[in-house]
């Protein structure tokens, strides 16, 4: 799959002509997914091709890490991405940016959306205007409908507000799979070690969204293969921490993890994090949290590869043109 980050480096690079879905995909959640695999449904005679943002601050905390959204786009069937920084077309009007971008750079001749899609300058442009326009020229629009979940629309904002509060089965229903970090391996105060319940420690970067603090059955992708885990998310209060980090004991790793980017599953909000009393305490209290996430990650592993990577939308039902 191709990555281009400017607008420079695609004219006569992407085969056209292209099905182009439209969005900042933060989370891929089901929402996203029926735009983007009815999009990649059009493989077999289009380029099928994503055109995204790098970030947009006003959209929130990120959910996914660049690389997690782009390996989502390669396993749904993307051929091509362009991921820009939002003031490369900031300055477009809707009109420039579907004749010069859309059509003239990228090749279209289908574009997918969801239903609430705004472009363009001052975000002007909507789908409405979006379809009238492609139809002057040839090109096919198809928009979704919304996707819910306990009678609420899908979006990135109840997933964010859903990771907060640690409700993580209600966040792998929204996104299709668990929420994960796939963060790189930092050093951390080798304490985990001592205590023999050694840890990954993946430190948050400063914009990601952070789950509640506490303590988490988890699952590690490790070299293709899903582990069971047991994960702390916080500040580490008994022996103290100055910045967020997920601490993650792995079952049956013994493998150096340092400088590795390492993609951690979270399944269920085991207990808040708390302060202990002494370093004893800690310890007993992780065996007991331990045994309990085993439990849950294996029933996780054992339910297959689906899991942790299931995409939805294909068929593209519920698209309109």
């Amino acid at each position: 799959m191709d990555i281009y980050r400017s607008l420079s480096q695609i004219q006569s690079h992407i085969p056209g002509p292209s099905a182009v879905a439209l969005g900042y995909f933060d989370g891929v959640h089901m929402g996203h997914q029926k735009v983007l695999c009815s999009t990649a449904a059009f493989a077999s005679i289009m380029t099928p091709c994503v055109f995204t943002f790098s970030h947009l601050a006003k959209k929130g905390a990120t959910i996914l890490s660049p690389e997690a959204k782009f390996n989502a786009f390669r396993e749904i069937g993307f051929q091509a991405v362009v991921s820009l920084d939002f003031s490369e077309v900031r300055g477009l009007s809707p009109e420039r940016f579907i004749h010069e971008v859309l059509i003239g750079k990228m090749g279209a001749r289908v574009v997918c959306c969801g239903n609430n899609f705004h472009f363009g300058k001052d975000a002007v442009g909507n789908v409405d205007f979006l379809i009238r326009e492609c139809d002057k020229v040839g090109v096919s629009v198809l928009s979704a409908g919304q996707v819910t979940y306990s009678d609420e629309r899908i979006s990135s904002t109840a997933i964010r507000d859903a990771i907060a509060q640690g409700k993580m089965e209600a966040v792998r229903k929204m996104m299709g799979r668990p929420y994960s970090i796939d963060f790189e391996v930092s050093h951390g105060n080798q304490l985990g070690r001592q205590m023999d319940f050694p840890t990954i420690n993946q430190i948050f970067p400063s914009g990601y969204c952070v789950p509640a603090f506490g303590v988490y059955a988890s699952v590690a992708k490790i070299e293709g293969k899903y582990l069971p885990a047991v994960s702390n998310v916080g500040v580490k209060p008994t022996v103290g921490s100055d910045c967020i980090s997920a601490e993650t004991h792995i079952l049956n790793c013994q493998k150096e993890l340092y400088g590795e980017r390492i993609q951690v599953f979270f399944l269920e909000h085991l207990r808040d994090e708390v302060k202990f009393p002494s370093i004893e305490v800690l310890k007993a209290q992780i065996a007991k949290d331990k045994e309990k996430a085993v439990e849950i990650s294996r029933k996780a592993i054992g339910q297959g590869d689906w899991y942790f990577n299931i995409f939805h939308g294909g068929s593209g039902e519920g698209l309109r043109a």
